[in-house]
């Protein structure tokens, strides 16, 4: 990690669809981000997220970057760095039904508070949501998994803990549903 993008020798946009006009933003911040690839030839530009799912192939016809990561695609990056490093410029926004991060350790600056993920996408599909086609269906994560990261949390001083998703009033993992995670989480 470093404080300044131009100590960076790989820079990732990560992004969100939700917001209006979230596009122009991200392609306005590659823009920015530009320079440094302008003074440095190896540093490689990525951006993932939901606005990569959103734009996929586009992102690499309207800006200058190397690599293009779905929210699905996170486990994928060294991958993808390494055929970037080959010259190759990728694109890898494939959803993929099974990923729900749940072995992934979260990084938290705050460690009072802690938000944590229990499912994500959504199969709703309304009319106005983006959700559904850049973060994918609904998948839910084990309750094993997530009281693990809950008692992570709390161990590490966390007094406070949010659950998060689309809709976690959808939540099931087998024959348990959301008031009963909330049981078990409290």
């Amino acid at each position: 990690r470093v404080d300044d993008a131009a100590q960076a020798d790989v820079v990732i946009v990560n992004t969100c669809a939700i917001r209006d006009h979230a596009e122009q933003r991200v392609i306005g911040r590659i823009g920015q981000l530009n320079r440094h690839k302008l003074a440095r030839a190896d540093v490689r530009l990525g951006v993932v997220g939901c606005v990569a799912k959103e734009l996929g192939k586009e992102l690499l016809e309207l800006a200058h970057v190397d690599f293009v990561v779905g929210p699905d695609g996170y486990r994928h990056l060294p991958e993808v760095l390494d055929r970037v490093d080959e010259g190759e410029r990728v694109v890898h926004d494939r959803f993929n039904r099974s990923e729900n991060y749940e072995d992934l350790e979260p990084y938290r600056i705050d460690r009072c508070a802690a938000w944590i993920t229990i499912m994500r996408g959504c199969d709703k599909f309304c009319s106005y949501c983006i959700v559904p086609f850049t973060r994918g269906r609904e998948k839910c994560r084990s309750p094993e998994s997530i009281l693990a990261e809950v008692r992570g949390a709390v161990d590490g001083g966390g007094k406070e803990v949010t659950l998060l998703g689309q809709n976690v009033n959808s939540y099931r993992s087998g024959e348990l549903d959301f008031p009963d995670l909330l049981a078990a989480v409290a």
